[in-house]
């Protein structure tokens, strides 16, 4: 019984591994930049980007 019950811990444990995929990395990284975002906007600060036209501004 011992050996069922660790079978399932370790099942449950690499679980969520085995669920993240690209879509999931991809939501997870945006949600991440979004409130980075949001915690440098609120300290007055300008975080994440770049002018990359041809007449920027120097």
């Amino acid at each position: 019984m011992h050996l069922r019950s660790l079978a399932i811990v370790a099942a449950v444990s690499i679980l969520p591994t085995v669920m993240g995929g690209p879509i999931a990395y991809g939501l997870c990284q945006t949600g991440c930049n979004t409130m980075a975002v949001a915690c440098y906007a609120a300290a007055g600060a300008t975080f994440g980007t770049v002018v990359a036209a041809a007449a920027a501004p120097r």
